[in-house]
This record gives C-alpha cells, sequence and structure tokens, in this order.
C-alpha cells in the first residue's frame, strides 16, 4: 500500500463512522453505499418511504465530493426527465444530441426512487446506463458517463419481465426498516435543525485514486473457490441460479470490501458480500445470509440463529 493511500483511507473510514452518526441504525446500507462508489457498481434499498434513503445517499455523495442526481419515478416519467431535453438549437442545424449534463448522464451518483414505478419506455435505456455507465447522444454516438455508482428505492420487489431485468442488474439489495430502538428514536429527534457537517470530506480526485487502487486488489485462487463454493451453496438451498454477470460483479464489490477494511487482497471475509448479492425477495434474505456466513464465519451464523429465535 503506498504512502498515499493510507492517509486517504483514513478519511475514508471517518467519513463513514459520521455517516452512521447522522443516519441511524444504517451501517450496512453506509458500507453498502461506500463499496458500490468504490467498485463503480449498484444497489437498491427496499422498504417502505420515510426511512431516509435520499438523505444517506446525497450525504454520502456530499462528503465524497460527488456530484448527485435524483428523480422520484413514476408512470408517468418520461426519458427526458432521465436524460435530459433535445438540444434545440443543434436541432436547428441538423444535429441531434441532448442536454443531459444537469441530469443522470452528466452525474457521478444516480438515486432512482420508486423505480419499479416507472414505464418500459423510460426504463429500458436505463438499463445501458445501470450496467454499461454509457448512454446514446443522438448524433454524437455513445458517450462514457461520469457514473460512480447507481441507486435506486422501491418499495416492492418486480414480478413484470421487463423490471425483473432492472432488478437484476441492480447487484447490492438491503432491507431498510423504520428505526427500531427507543435509543435511536430521540437521537432523530435531538438532529432537528442540525446541519450535516461535511468534516474529512474527500475530494472526487481522492475518490478517482481509491477506485484505481481499488482495481488493483488481489483475489487469490482460494478466495474464488470459495466463491464458486458458496455461489453453489445458495443455488442448491434457494433453488434458483446467480447470474455470471452477479458472480463476476461480486469480485468487483469483495475487492471494494477489502479496501474498506483496510487490507491489499481479497480475504474469505469479503465474499461475505454474497450476503448482499444472493436474495431475490425479502424473505429470502436471512436463509440467503445463513448459506453465505455458514462457509465464510461460523460465528456469524449461530448470532443470526439466535437473532431469528428472538424475533
Amino acid at each position: 500500500m503506498s504512502k498515499e493511500i493510507g492517509p486517504l483511507l483514513d478519511k475514508l473510514s471517518r467519513i463513514q463512522e459520521e455517516v452512521n452518526k447522522q443516519v441511524l441504525e444504517r451501517e450496512e446500507e453506509t458500507r453498502g453505499i461506500l463499496l458500490a462508489v468504490l467498485s463503480g457498481t449498484s444497489a437498491v434499498f427496499l422498504g417502505d418511504g420515510g426511512t431516509a434513503k435520499t438523505m444517506h445517499i446525497s450525504l454520502n455523495s456530499a462528503k465524497l465530493g460527488l456530484s448527485f442526481f435524483d428523480i422520484l419515478m413514476s408512470e408517468t416519467t418520461k426519458p427526458d426527465q432521465l436524460f435530459g431535453p433535445v438540444d434545440i438549437p443543434a436541432l436547428a442545424e441538423g444535429r441531434q444530441q441532448f442536454k443531459y449534463q444537469d441530469y443522470a448522464p452528466g452525474a457521478n451518483v444516480l438515486f432512482f426512487d420508486e423505480i419499479f414505478k416507472a414505464n418500459a419506455t423510460t426504463l429500458n435505456p436505463l438499463l445501458w446506463l445501470i450496467n454499461e455507465h454509457q448512454f446514446r447522444d443522438g448524433d454524437n454516438g455513445v458517450i462514457e458517463c461520469p457514473t460512480y455508482a447507481v441507486f435506486a428505492a422501491s418499495n416492492e420487489v418486480p414480478t413484470d419481465p421487463v423490471l425483473k431485468a432492472v432488478f437484476d442488474r441492480l447487484l447490492m439489495r438491503f432491507n431498510v426498516t423504520y428505526l427500531k430502538s427507543d435509543a435511536s428514536l430521540h437521537k432523530l429527534v435531538a438532529t432537528l435543525g442540525q446541519d450535516h457537517a461535511n468534516d474529512h470530506a474527500l475530494t472526487k480526485k481522492e475518490v478517482d485514486v481509491l477506485r484505481e487502487y481499488t482495481k488493483t486488489i488481489a483475489i487469490p485462487k482460494p478466495v474464488v473457490t470459495l466463491a464458486i463454493k458458496v455461489r453453489r451453496q445458495i443455488e442448491h438451498t434457494m433453488g434458483y441460479k446467480l447470474s455470471d454477470r452477479r458472480f463476476l460483479a461480486a469480485f468487483k464489490i469483495m475487492r471494494a470490501s477489502a479496501v474498506l477494511r483496510g487490507d491489499t487482497e481479497v480475504k474469505p471475509v469479503d465474499v461475505e458480500v454474497f450476503a448482499y448479492l444472493g436474495w431475490n425477495e425479502v424473505a429470502q434474505q436471512a436463509r440467503v445470509e445463513n448459506v453465505v456466513y455458514a462457509s465464510t464465519s461460523a460465528e456469524v451464523v449461530e448470532v443470526s440463529s439466535y437473532m431469528e429465535q428472538v424475533d
């Protein structure tokens, strides 16, 4: 690890701590947001509205020095609300292009709230942006977008084939619930009127350095073997297959997990990211976690079992 990386990792750790003090009972989601930014991937937050999902993602974006685009989707949402309007002066000159700079193709972090309420006309071109971070700008052809991570939220898992295609491309899944403890509710009320300080924030340039460093993290062969084993166990236990796209993307997230731990290579503990990747419905989450932790951490499985009994 270079001398440049150490201080940046310290900053990243402090940002994670600060966000968790401001967005309560969301430690896993905070980690997921950072994993997505470092790995260039995506996540979806499932659960009722009013759980600070937008604030959580925008707060992380601000502390990381990244531009943020968010929109509340509905069946009436039109493509130009996501990708920008047609450039009229250019059209008058015979060129078709879009004024996308202040819309999704021009931002670093994207958040689509209630994404599965949008219609297919809007969602189909969005698939490319989510997966490839690219956009077709009319006569200018395909452009590379400055997308670092894509996030979405919904109160339900989709069943429509078109919507399921979008859901599959949102790699990590988190079930977000209302605050559970009285202590958290007291802290929530105490924060009324307080500003969210950006102390210890990273710059976009520093985030770029961390993202490039993430790509260099070694993946030892035994970890690959363990990941294959976990994938097969999920498929055997749950009765469905994880796509090759999802399996391969898991290693990007494992590298990011190693970076958050301050390590220089992926370890078996990082294979636990399959607990975010391996379920399709909220009811499956606990079983998938048990399958994953059974191979990576017997202690976590035991604790999880006790928690299920308590619930």
